[in-house]
């Protein structure tokens, strides 16, 4: 089964994509900040990652820099899809394939999915 990592401080908007997505065959897993979304990485070996980038205690942009810099996680970056779903401005992190702004579109959002994994 296809895994998505959703990062988002959100808790309610966090809680929708979880929602949109195991609602749509994906296995879904969550983090409230960039530091917890390592740890989920490590644990879930996502195969798409719904990356808000303004977030408290590790942003989007540590976030992707911290994973790039990891050794042991380095395969699951070149693994990953990795979308930033985000209302910050400016050029996305290295690493980030493509950029939905907020508020987003829950079909845009769930065509993403299907069009970086595929079928559930």
């Amino acid at each position: 089964m296809k895994k998505i990592l959703v990062v988002e401080d959100d808790a309610d908007i966090r809680e929708v994509l979880a929602d949109l997505y195991g609602g749509l065959g994906y296995e879904t897993a969550t983090a409230g900040d960039g530091r917890e979304a390592l740890a989920r990485v490590r644990a879930s070996h996502p195969d798409l990652v719904v990356l808000d980038l303004m977030m408290p205690v590790m942003s989007g942009w540590e976030f992707m820099d911290a994973w790039r810099r990891d050794p042991e996680l380095a395969g699951e970056l070149a693994h990953a899809h990795v979308v930033a779903f985000t209302a910050a401005g400016g050029a996305p992190p290295e690493g980030v394939q493509e950029v939905v702004r907020k508020p987003g579109d829950l079909d845009v959002l769930a065509a993403l999915a299907q069009r970086h994994l595929g079928a559930p």
